[in-house]
């Protein structure tokens, strides 16, 4: 544990040690190991405090799962979490993860038996009414795919035309309309990236745009309060951010994950014990706030097909940032939407939302349209309902002299360095333990 970052918890230190151990335990550490790119393997690889948070978190999951599933159950979701495809992956974390958080005590989590159609979880509520739910994790969506590739080509340009000059950059690429884009450019936006180097001072923020894009490229200041910001042409401090808007394909996604599941627990209508009413419970992607899915649902709550569904519950795990203590932290959003044009609304109690509890290992529940912040310039920008990629690399100088002191804000995507150097000997290069970027891949 002690290489980790670990984050504040109020739990001793031989609990953390059992659950990351629970962790590596369910899928079995030297799968882990050569399987870097996996989801799992990704965070297991990582020490930062974000991977943490998802070891944590689901190392309680499992410890949960391996109390209350039968052994054939375990291999079967084993087999799904271990998947090389990201959806039986996103879908097995889903139900794993959100038949812990519901099993508060009070509250009571049941798992059907395998292979049962419709539904995935039985949800005992304290005044006894039960809920039959299908659990549905939406993924990003192709389009975020695509842009987040575009742009990673990009900062590799950008770099690559900066490396000469040795001098930090942060640079700031966006739409100039409102227009959202299937399809975004590498050559396109590269061209421009050219002419922006071409014609920056290197001193004085330079600005341009044309009918699809726009730039600002800039001086980089780093962000320590403690370090004055170091450049050279083989440690080039820099940041690049591009945004893009979200796509309106978005809803038709999250409709079609409904409609699906409303179409499955129909299906099974017969099979479904007759005091269990049925739920969907669809987990969000970071992009997707919870303020915007609601307002999706409302749009087609009336549609025949889903008529047979209770309640739809929507939850959503994101790394948010506070203003306050200019720090990250996990926030759980959950909120439940009855149906009232639900075929048996007139026989189903209209529970109130506050009845439905959840439980987190780390992290708030806070009930709030969240912020996508990320920095420039020392100034938060709000990318709220748009896809964003941030990476660069900061580096800061001190000498070796007596005891180094270092201050920097944990900004996503960063990378940090320091370089230690003295009289007479070669300057050594320190990297800070940052996250690649504030996606959870599990939770």
């Amino acid at each position: 544990m002690s290489r980790r970052q670990i984050p504040e918890t109020g739990l001793p230190a031989e609990r953390l040690d059992s659950l990351i151990a629970s962790f590596e335990r369910f899928f079995d550490s030297n799968w882990l190991r050569y399987h870097p790119e996996h989801p799992a393997g990704n965070i297991w690889k990582r020490r930062d405090f974000i991977a943490s948070i998802e070891i944590l978190t689901f190392g309680a999951a499992l410890e949960a799962l391996e109390k209350s599933a039968s052994a054939k159950m375990q291999r079967e979701y084993r087999r799904l979490l271990r998947s090389p495809k990201l959806g039986d992956v996103a879908g097995a974390a889903t139900e794993i993860l959100l038949s812990y958080m519901f099993d508060t005590g009070s509250q009571k989590i049941s798992l059907p038996k395998p292979g049962n159609p419709g539904y995935d979880l039985i949800l005992t509520l304290v005044d006894g009414e039960s809920y039959c739910i299908s659990c549905k994790a939406l993924t990003k969506s192709s389009h975020e795919i695509a842009f987040k590739q575009t742009a990673a080509a990009c900062y590799e340009y950008a770099v690559e035309k900066a490396t000469r000059t040795g001098k930090p950059f942060q640079l700031l690429i966006f739409p100039t309309g409102n227009t959202s884009r299937r399809h975004v450019s590498p050559r396109a936006v590269c061209a421009f990236i050219d002419h922006a180097f071409e014609s920056w001072d290197a001193r004085n923020p330079w600005t341009d745009n044309d009918p699809e894009w726009s730039i600002i490229l800039a001086p980089e200041r780093g962000l320590s309060t403690t370090h004055k910001l170091y450049s050279d042409a083989q440690s080039l401090s820099h940041t690049f951010i591009m945004w893009s808007h979200f796509s309106t394909d978005e809803q038709s996604r999250f409709n079609f994950k409904l409609y699906a599941a409303a179409k499955n627990i129909s299906r099974a209508v017969g099979q479904i014990p007759d005091n269990c009413r049925t739920a969907i419970i669809i987990k969000l992607p970071f992009s997707v706030s919870i303020g915007m899915a609601k307002s999706w649902l409302q749009s087609i709550l009336k549609s025949p097909a889903l008529r047979t569904i209770t309640r739809i519950f929507l939850y959503r795990s994101a790394m948010l940032f506070d203003d306050k203590i200019q720090a990250r932290y996990l926030n759980h959003e959950f909120e439940s939407v009855s149906n009232p044009y639900c075929g048996e609304c007139q026989s189903t109690s209209q529970s109130s939302d506050s009845i439905f509890e959840m439980r987190a290992l780390v992290g708030k529940r806070e009930a709030q349209d969240p912020r996508a912040v990320l920095m420039a310039d020392n100034r938060a920008l709000d990318l709220s309902y748009k896809y964003v990629f941030q990476e660069g690399k900061h580096y800061y100088a001190d000498s070796v002299a007596g005891s180094v002191s270092f201050d920097v804000r944990n900004q996503t995507g960063i990378q940090t360095f320091l370089i230690l150097s003295g009289p007479g000997q070669k300057a050594m290069t320190m990297e800070a333990i940052t996250p690649e970027n504030d996606e959870l891949l599990l939770i």
